[in-house]
């Protein structure tokens, strides 16, 4: 590119003339070692200067090779007040402002749970003297971290904000805001919980593009500075690991142009396709992570954690602070706990065979839905119940009015008064009610008909969908060589036990000789599940007294209640002890009522119909300690 004897200034045109004939490369070496204060004389004094420190690989470089100056620092409680003021355009603002004194502190806001929200806006974050906050697309640039109270109503607060958080919540802590997975438990001592109760929660941390990458420094020297910012006010930091924030500028443009397929739609190449992306987007959330471990942070690497968790959560505590960052030497010797590997998703007839019973399980559970609300009388369901409740208030209304006139009449008629006059009105009340009384009888007649017709129409409709259903699958099964080996491939009976159907999973049995049904009921699906494991599982969301009636079947089948996952160690049992303990957070976390005596009576007969021959496992155990911990913690007082 040519340039003007302006450009060049204030050097002579000789000196730069030289200074532009220089190799870029030689040119970055020396300026990649200036201090980042003398950047802006530097960009002064010749624009190709400007233009190299100005670029990405300038950028990329400074992080990289660990010459990038990061500074970061957090508006007062007054400036962020000053901030949201100037954002709804009321008057200048005042420290003596009521409403200042009763909403904000040294730290900021204050939210309704004694919790604090940070976004970018309230930092001030400089790379190299760039102004990071200034970036107004969240893509290239966002910081957000909340300060949590760490005790009860935990649960609460977290689902307040957004689902990440509530699961990080009531998966890792109790709802005293005690830890309950032994990886923090472990990490922390008694005085981490002495002094301040808080969570800090870095919610997003995006960087731009020239910092994405595993060598950077940039982004962890960012991290520490943030937790020094809130050095004394929490007992522990958490991030959870996105894949995003470490796209490439290629790769953020390919996700936007993504297009989605319904399963039905995806032909082998699709499924090769999103194998290989999520391969390339674990290799982005691993880095996002490695960037959290280079300041710190660890993972939670409990297996039952990474094996039932959609997210990997990373966590540090304040002793941290202080330390250099790791090298990425140091960095890439730490090792990730990852899901263990499934099987791939099925091809080929197997996969047909998958999405005939996935869409089988749809249709049968809309129209199991649909008798299931004809079932009900038309007169129990509140829209008929309020109609018919309206009327017989109207002849209730005209049935008291009948009455008032009737006294009257007899009133009159012992003072030897005229009373044709009410009479007549009287009958005309009397006409009325028995009309209106009338019409009532006659819509109840008509609505029980009504649904009584509408049920036939239904439960037949149900009965030729399911002999087609049968057909259809009897097809699909026919062109398979060997039966058994489809229902390995294609995991259709745990599809059927996952999609809470419990018809079709009998009925997908009923295809299997009895000879072969044991080892159709205890194959392993994709997930290393039994289909008795996965009955498990759905309990207590499907209904206790139906899954366990199907159980029970199954078990006759032979079905080995005494299998144990290989990775989590769970055994059927196991698995139904964690399902219902998340059942039971979700019923704390929304305030709903204690279980009837029945349902607890059913917990209990499922869990001695589970029962492995020698006992649970440990792992099996290792959930009612959990649940024991849990309800100790409760019992206890805040902090």
């Amino acid at each position: 590119m040519k340039r003007s004897i302006e450009d060049l200034s204030p050097t002579t045109t000789r000196e730069n003339a030289s200074l532009l004939s220089l190799h870029d490369d030689a040119l970055m070496t020396v300026l990649l070692r200036t201090r980042a204060s003398d950047h802006a004389n530097l960009r002064r004094s010749c624009k190709r200067i400007r233009d190299m420190i100005d670029s990405f690989q300038f950028r990329k470089e400074r992080g990289v090779q660990g010459f990038a100056e990061v500074d970061v620092d957090l508006l007062s409680g007054f400036e962020q007040y000053q901030l949201s003021k100037k954002s709804l355009g009321e008057h200048p603002p005042s420290e003596e402002d009521d409403s200042f004194y009763a909403q904000y502190d040294t730290l900021g806001y204050i939210y309704e749970y004694g919790d604090y929200s940070f976004e970018t806006d309230c930092f001030r974050v400089f790379v190299d003297g760039r102004p990071l906050h200034k970036l107004r697309r969240r893509e290239e640039f966002n910081l957000h971290v909340r300060l949590l109270p760490l005790c009860a109503p935990f649960w609460e607060l977290c689902d307040c904000y957004n689902q990440t958080l509530c699961d990080l919540g009531t998966l890792l802590f109790t709802n005293k805001g005690k830890p309950k997975v032994a990886s923090i438990k472990n990490a922390l001592t008694c005085d981490d919980f002495c002094a301040s109760h808080n969570l800090l929660y870095i919610q997003d941390f995006v960087l731009p593009f020239e910092y994405r990458f595993i060598e950077s420094t940039v982004g962890p020297l960012l991290i520490k500075g943030v937790l020094k910012l809130f050095l004394d006010f929490y007992s522990i930091t958490m991030y959870v690991p996105y894949r995003e924030t470490q796209f490439t500028v290629e790769e953020a443009d390919a996700e936007r142009n993504t297009r989605f397929r319904f399963d039905e739609e995806k032909t082998d190449e699709d499924i090769q396709a999103e194998e290989e992306r999520q391969i390339r987007n674990d290799r982005c959330k691993h880095q996002d992570m490695r960037q959290f471990f280079r300041a710190g942070f660890q993972q939670v690497n409990d297996q039952l954690v990474v094996e039932k968790s959609d997210y990997s959560y990373v966590f540090a505590i304040p002793e941290v602070t202080g330390e250099p960052i790791l090298s990425l030497e140091e960095t890439l010797k730490i090792p990730i706990a990852r899901k263990t590997p499934t099987r791939p998703e099925p091809r080929g007839l197997a996969r047909e065979f998958w999405l005939l019973v996935g869409k089988q399980i749809c249709e049968w559970n809309v129209m199991t839905e649909e008798l299931k609300d004809l079932r009900i009388p038309p007169l129990e369901k509140p829209l008929f119940a309020q109609m018919i409740d309206d009327f017989n208030g109207n002849v209730q209304q005209l049935k008291d009015q009948e009455d008032g006139l009737s006294n009257s009449i007899q009133e009159r008629a012992q003072m030897d008064k005229d009373v044709s006059t009410l009479e007549e009105s009287r009958e005309i009340v009397r006409t009325s009610r028995r009309d209106l009384e009338e019409k009532i009888n006659t819509l109840c007649t008509t609505l029980q008909s009504g649904f009584a017709e509408a049920l036939n129409r239904k439960e037949a409709e149900m009965k030729t969908w399911q002999d087609k259903a049968r057909k259809d699958l009897k097809t699909v099964l026919e062109k398979a060589e060997n039966t058994l080996q489809l229902f390995y491939e294609s995991d259709a009976i745990h599809v059927a036990a996952a999609g809470k159907n419990l018809d079709l999973l009998l009925m997908l049995l009923e295809f299997v000789p009895d000879s072969d049904r044991p080892m159709a009921v205890n194959a392993l699906d994709r997930l290393g599940l039994t289909p008795l494991m996965v009955l498990a599982t759905i309990a207590p969301s499907a209904g206790l007294t139906k899954c366990r009636q199907t159980m029970e079947a199954v078990i006759n089948m032979g079905a080995d209640t005494s299998i144990v996952h290989s990775i989590n160690g769970l055994s059927a049992l196991g698995h139904f002890r964690d399902s219902h303990e998340q059942e039971e957070r979700h019923r704390i976390l929304f305030g709903l009522p204690e279980p009837s005596v029945e349902l607890k009576e059913e917990v209990v007969r499922i869990e001695a119909l589970l029962r492995p021959a020698d006992g649970p496992t440990a792992a099996d155990e290792a959930i009612l300690e959990t649940r024991k911990d849990a309800d100790s913690n409760d019992d206890e007082s805040d902090y």
